[in-house]
């Protein structure tokens, strides 16, 4: 099918089209099959997509993400043009992304964990302490917000400076805050700034004074905070039972807080399990791994820098092999600009015929799982949280199975071992 002579003839949606269709961008199978239904389906593919799918937010093909081309690039938006033929025409030549970077990805899934957008101001002789408080911040036990304003309150009173709150929108109620507040001295009080810190990543920038000292307040918050001031005045609250106190907000604290902070599935879903054992590891090298965005981010996020860490380590001389994440994979997105890996929502047929001989599996130390999948013929990363006792580098046995703990590096060490 072809679209409509009358349409062709409007000048600049010919152009549209025929930009489109040259470039050969558009994948009309993808296309028919994920975005029309019914009767819709017997129509030209790339007539629906110039005219009203790109609109809808349906996608050319697993190669574009059309509601990410816009959200990124306002000025598209705003012209209400096909994203597609924007990033054919002008956006490719620009170096715009048209999908996700693996960065971008890791912060749609923990926008709290992005590092802050800010500027540098003259601080005219001020000094200043900021304490950011998240979702991760752990308030559970009576008094511990108390108690950090008070060691951000004292930290400032030791530099002589103004106290500044920054808060993600919902923390903590107006009225807890305001009741918490009045243990502020009266000078820090006066001076007392309180600033609501959007978790977008297209908001206004915070000003940072160039000597400020800021202060994180959990593991999502000290990445955030990692490079608005000098190391020597980045600061991190550690909790141990009850009792809060500041530390370096170093590298390897930061690190030390997301191993603490992991949280993984008991086991692999049974019916993973049972899915991939009747299908058997592919003819073809690849890695599968069943994630979930939503109910554990922070283990995906952990494994998205790995695999990124990981292909743009590789020479040129070796081949990238396939990654397929499976379950609830979030959105599309690419390592660099050669790998973009395969999702799918839920668990793939039998007969999808997955490119994987490797599995990685993110779950407890008691799971048995990944036993089973190495019994049939399955290579297996299995990456346990670092509570548990594992050596720092990954233990081969004899079923195939390299135990790890869930760390980023820890992974990207399991990787070369399996694959090479």
């Amino acid at each position: 099918m072809f679209a409509p002579r009358g349409w062709l003839s409007r000048r600049f949606h010919r152009q549209v089209y025929r930009t489109i269709s040259a470039a050969g961008a558009f994948d009309a199978s993808y296309y028919r099959r994920y975005c029309l239904q019914g009767l819709a389906r017997l129509q030209d593919p790339l007539w629906h997509f110039v005219t009203s799918g790109w609109k809808n937010g349906h996608s050319p093909s697993v190669e574009f993400d059309t509601p990410y081309y816009l959200l990124k690039n306002d000025d598209v938006k705003v012209a209400n043009l096909n994203p597609l033929f924007h990033y054919l025409e002008y956006g490719q030549a620009e170096r715009r992304l048209p999908v996700r970077s693996s960065l971008e990805a890791q912060h749609a899934a923990i926008p709290e964990a992005s590092p802050l957008r800010y500027f540098i101001t003259p601080s005219l002789g001020q000094r200043r302490v900021s304490v950011l408080l998240d979702s991760a911040t752990d308030l559970s036990q009576p008094g511990a917000l108390a108690e950090i304003v008070n060691i951000a309150s004292q930290a400032a009173a030791s530099q002589d400076a103004s106290l500044r709150i920054l808060m993600r929108p919902g923390i903590v109620a107006n009225g807890h805050l305001e009741q918490v507040l009045e243990s502020v001295s009266n000078r820090q009080s006066v001076s007392l700034d309180i600033t609501e810190v959007p978790t977008t990543l297209t908001y206004s920038d915070i000003p940072f004074f160039d000597d400020e000292i800021a202060i994180a307040t959990s593991w999502s918050s000290s990445l955030a905070l990692q490079f608005t001031t000098a190391p020597e005045n980045s600061r991190v609250t550690l909790t141990s039972g009850s009792d809060i106190s500041l530390s370096s907000n170093s590298e390897e604290t930061r690190q030390a807080l997301i191993v603490h902070s992991i949280r993984v599935p008991r086991e692999l879903e049974k019916l993973v399990t049972a899915r991939l054992v009747e299908t058997g590891p592919s003819r073809r090298p690849g890695i599968l791994v069943w994630v979930d965005v939503d109910s554990f981010p922070l283990a995906y996020m952990v494994l998205i820098q790995a695999l990124t860490d990981f292909f743009l380590s590789r020479g040129p001389d070796q081949a990238l092999p396939p990654v397929t994440l499976f379950g609830n994979p979030g959105s599309r997105f690419a390592i660099g600009e050669e790998l973009q890996p395969t999702l799918f929502e839920g668990i793939p047929a039998v007969s999808s015929d997955l490119p994987g001989h490797c599995v990685i599996v993110m779950s407890s130390h008691s799971d048995e799982n990944p036993m089973t999948l190495a019994g049939r013929g399955f290579s297996v990363i299995h990456a346990i949280p670092g509570e548990h006792p594992i050596n720092d580098s990954p233990v081969t046995d004899t079923s195939r199975v390299v135990r790890t703990t869930l760390t980023a590096e820890s992974l990207v060490v399991a990787l070369e071992e399996v694959l090479g």
